[in-house]
């Protein structure tokens, strides 16, 4: 069976810091049923807009997504050519 991929958008990223979701802790119930995040460079470029309306609640994001990037969730990115 092959691993689902779930791609979550800024509302959902915001949600899971707001409620304080342990990343460690979702991340193995999302491996039960075989699925894993990922984050996905748009949804990186608008994570980054938060920084202009508030740049302490862009730097709390980022630190809440590093810890999920530490659990070894994946990333993909799009390159401009």
């Amino acid at each position: 069976m092959a691993q689902r991929l779930i791609y979550l958008d800024t509302n959902l990223w915001n949600r899971l810091l707001d409620q304080t979701v342990n990343p460690a802790e979702l991340l193995t119930v999302l491996k039960q049923p075989n699925a894993t995040l990922v984050l996905s460079g748009q949804t990186v470029y608008e994570l980054t807009r938060t920084f202009t309306n508030s740049p302490a609640r862009g730097q709390e994001l980022f630190r809440y997504i590093k810890l999920y990037l530490d659990e070894g969730i994946v990333g993909t990115y799009v390159c401009a050519s």
